[in-house]
């Protein structure tokens, strides 16, 4: 503790570093510091020193990794791009069955019009014929209401017809 109190160590952390004969406190800090951070990195990396630029062989496996995910990505782009082309060929066969069945509903459409057409047209014949039946009972009916009454009037009638004489 009188070394600090002196100025020959300093405190650092929970460590206090004694300076070296002849070198100022501030330098004796610097370098003690620099020295403890040093063995600490040592201590947690292992022997080993961390290397600024990597080597052929960590750019090859750098290299490997990424030809490795770019495939991958290629495999799930592609397997994408195969269900979208069957989800396509689904929706255009789809469209063809819906195309064929409107079709035929068209046809069906046309056949129950030429059916209902002719059943028409049938009953309006049919209609038009019992109307001219109709048409001519009543014409003979009238005729031969208008025979009767003109013809086979009460006896003066006859008589008048028959003789002009014998009329009052």
């Amino acid at each position: 503790m009188a070394d600090l109190l002196s100025g020959r160590a300093c405190r650092y952390g929970d460590r206090i570093y004694r300076r070296p004969k002849g070198k100022p406190v501030i330098a004796a800090d610097n370098q003690a510091v620099i020295s403890d951070v040093t063995a600490q990195l040592k201590r947690a990396l292992g022997t080993q020193t961390p290397r600024l630029t990597p080597t052929m062989e960590d750019r090859l496996a750098r290299l490997s990794e990424l030809m490795a995910d770019s495939s991958r990505l290629s495999e799930q782009v592609s397997a994408e791009l195969d269900a979208r082309a069957a989800t396509a060929r689904k929706l255009h066969e789809e469209a063809k069955q819906a195309e064929a069945l409107a079709s035929v509903n068209r046809e069906q459409a046309e056949a129950v019009r030429r059916l209902l057409e002719a059943d028409i047209s049938e009953k309006l014949a049919e209609s038009c014929k019992a109307i001219q039946r109709n048409d001519r009972r009543d014409a003979i009916r009238i005729a031969a209401a208008g025979f009767i009454a003109g013809a086979g009037g009460d006896a003066s009638d006859h008589t008048s017809r028959a003789s002009p004489a014998l009329t009052p």
